[in-house]
């Protein structure tokens, strides 16, 4: 329930950042001197984005505290900022923290979260009585939250919705002309920043009223009704390769992995010393050196090229299939262009790089699986939804290929059940491939330009549609 909302402080003036500090540390003296020490620990950024956006549209009269010293940060002077928005922020906070966990409680049986919310109780009661409508609504989006969950609802608009609707009755602080901007301002916005897990359909598209683009917050952008978009003269722009540097690092390192054993060693030292076994006694049977194998690359894009040089770098033959990259091109870049049987016949890495376009839902599935040499590995950073789950862990159990290394499933973030995660050779890791300081800042840097060029009616960089 917490969390949708947080400030991008790298594109703050240090003013502001101290000005958007104050709010915060106000809401939290707010909380503490309204219902107590206790209601501190529920303390969340999206009310302090409440309080900054009211404080914007009503312009209510502010007290500002300097030289502030808090318990949490004793060595820092701060700045506090409160007025009548402050309180009704604390209030609300008590009622979504409340509900929250006692809805966790119901999920998940926590004693702690039991715990918290029996003494937050009074305080809650409290806020309800000042704020029933607010209440309600968050009780009745929990209710209908449970609806959704009982019956598997896959609809992630669905449930946005559900939380929209909640988040637009918290909002409208008063009942006056801002309410009903203040219920619908997201269908009024004039650009969009949507993370790329956020589903934007035709539905909420054609709701739009002065959407001039829309910037998704990472690579992939097949959650995005593009067409849609295109229909209403909508831009839609992603960030291609801003990470790519960082995926070849993963291919490579993954490649290294299986290659050198690092799994099966380090689990088996203390066992193999035991049995009097170090050095040539310990080692498997001896493997080719990755300058003398070839990595087959599946989809040539920005990353593929940047994998593809990488892996040159270490004197890796490089084969790759790309229906859209020309043999001549390829030949320019030291690439060797092959056909689908191909490259998974050839290859003794394949590292995967496609889009997660409907039309590749599943593109390597048991028939590609099974041209694969039986030493092969399978090395997936692009969707989840391009493998074939089934048919990949029916071919490692078989041993028809060596395994696989994925950063992507086709159900994120999984439930921690699924039997992919429960085969042997087959190693996931939680979609961290892309993570840099670097990269992260290249994301914010390009989504933000993207979204201000479209908004100045400027051709954005990296527009899609």
């Amino acid at each position: 329930m917490f969390g949708y909302i947080t400030v991008n402080k790298d594109t703050l003036s240090e003013e502001n950042k101290k000005i958007y500090q104050s709010y915060y540390c106000g809401l939290c003296q707010t909380m503490k001197s309204q219902y107590g020490r206790r209601a501190q620990m529920a303390l969340n950024y999206d009310m302090t984005f409440l309080i900054v956006l009211l404080t914007g549209l009503y312009e209510p009269d502010s007290v500002t505290r300097d030289g502030f010293v808090c318990s949490v940060h004793p060595t820092k002077k701060r700045t506090l900022r409160t007025n009548e928005i402050t309180e009704y922020a604390a209030a609300m906070n008590i009622l979504l923290a409340y509900y929250n966990l006692i809805d966790d409680w119901k999920d998940d049986k926590s004693l702690t979260k039991k715990t918290y919310a029996e003494m937050l109780k009074k305080d809650f009661e409290k806020a309800k009585k000042g704020y029933p409508i607010q209440a309600k609504a968050i009780e009745d989006y929990i209710a209908r939250l449970a609806e959704c969950e009982k019956s598997n609802d896959t609809n992630i608009d669905a449930v946005a919705g559900l939380t929209g609707e909640m988040l637009g009755i918290l909002f409208a602080w008063k009942q006056d002309e801002w309410q009903k901007d203040l219920k619908e301002f997201g269908y009024r916005a004039d650009g969009i920043l949507a993370q790329v897990y956020a589903s934007i359909p035709k539905s909420t598209i054609d709701r739009l009223e002065n959407c001039k683009g829309i910037a998704v917050y990472g690579g992939g952008y097949d959650r995005i009704d593009v067409a849609a978009a295109r229909t209403k003269n909508i831009s839609v722009t992603n960030i291609s390769g801003y990470c790519a540097e960082d995926l070849a690092d993963y291919v490579v390192a993954a490649m290294y992995f299986v290659n050198k054993g690092l799994a099966f060693y380090s689990r088996t030292v203390v066992e193999d010393v035991k049995a009097g076994k170090w050095g040539a006694m310990a080692a498997l049977s001896p493997v080719h050196r990755l300058e003398n194998q070839t990595l087959g690359i599946v989809g040539l894009g920005v990353i593929g090229k940047t994998v593809a040089k990488r892996a040159q770098a270490l004197g890796i033959h490089v084969i790759a299939f790309d229906d859209f990259v020309d043999k001549k091109t390829m030949s320019n870049l030291g690439v060797e262009k092959v056909s689908w049987e191909d490259i998974f016949k050839r290859s003794d890495y394949i590292s995967v790089h496609l889009k997660g376009c409907d039309e590749n839902t599943d593109k390597i599935d048991a028939a590609a699986l099974s041209y694969m040499k039986d030493t092969a590995w399978l090395i997936n950073t692009s969707r989840g939804k391009v493998v074939s789950e089934d048919a990949l862990i029916d071919a490692v159990k078989s041993k028809k290929i060596g395994g696989a290394i994925l950063d992507v499933m086709k159900t994120e973030p999984p439930a921690g059940d699924e039997p992919i995660l429960h085969v042997p050779n087959i190693y996931v890791t939680p979609h961290v491939s892309y993570i840099s300081i670097e990269s992260f800042k290249a994301l914010k840097d390009r989504a933000l330009e993207n979204l201000e060029n479209m908004l100045a009616g400027k051709r954005p960089r990296d527009l899609v549609n």
